[in-house]
């Protein structure tokens, strides 16, 4: 029996969805589709709309990146005013296994099976594989209000 697995990214403006259907972690995604997180109220009724729209597959495994810190069951999302259970997730979408990371962990550990053409040096030079990487992104911006000193 083929093992079908969900990916997903979930952002503060956008997720991303995805089947693997096959047991190779390298096998290509299939059903791939962008949601704007603004026409949904919460991260389970976003995956379970996924998981009814995009296809009658059904996956029994998960893992999925999120912007938010993931320390225990209960994740607070950063740039949204959602949260959730790990274990209520799995149990609505009825997974098997559930593995739920934060966003940038889940690239920090990409990292190792990027080619030298996926790499790109800071300063001259050329990609080095075995030498120290650093990985980048962007980082939410907080404006702050300055009080009126009249």
């Amino acid at each position: 029996m083929v093992t079908i697995r969900l990916l997903g990214d979930i952002g503060g403006t956008h997720a991303r969805f995805a089947l693997q259907v096959d047991d190779d972690a390298a096998a290509p995604f299939e059903h791939e589709t962008v949601l704007d997180c603004s026409s949904f109220t919460g991260v389970i009724e976003m995956v379970a709309h996924y998981l009814r729209e995009a296809t009658d597959l059904t996956p029994t495994a998960a893992a999925i990146g999120i912007a938010a810190p993931v320390t225990g069951d209960r994740v607070e999302m950063t740039n949204l005013k959602w949260s959730f259970s790990i274990a209520a997730m799995k149990a609505a979408t009825g997974l098997q296994r559930l593995v739920v990371i934060n966003d940038f962990t889940a690239l920090a550990l990409a990292l190792p099976v990027l080619g030298a053409d996926e790499l790109h040096p800071i300063g001259d030079g050329v990609p080095a594989l075995k030498s120290t990487w650093g990985l980048l992104g962007a980082r939410r911006r907080r404006r702050l209000v300055q009080p009126d000193r009249r």
